[in-house]
């Protein structure tokens, strides 16, 4: 992947991460999100020395996690809200 560096193998490797998580129970809030956002953060930050272009990759992965966390706890808020 680093010797290549294409957008389009970048792409799809993040899509692969994404879907390889599969079906999940939905929990209230976005901690399932930030519990991966900081498995990927941990990844990119091992690799970035020495491969740059995947740990690129992986901080994407992390940061497209916590954007997640962010909107699934504003959604819970909502829910919570709208229940009381």
């Amino acid at each position: 992947m680093e010797g290549i560096a294409s957008s389009e193998i970048g792409r799809g490797f993040c899509s692969g991460v994404h879907n390889s998580r599969g079906v999940h129970w939905r929990g209230e809030g976005g901690e399932q999100e930030r519990e991966l956002a900081t498995k990927y953060r941990a990844l990119a930050d091992r690799l970035h020395f020495d491969y740059p272009y995947a740990g690129g990759l992986l901080e994407n992965i992390a940061a497209s996690y916590q954007r997640e966390a962010v909107r699934e706890d504003s959604k819970a808020k909502i829910t919570k809200r709208l229940r009381d």
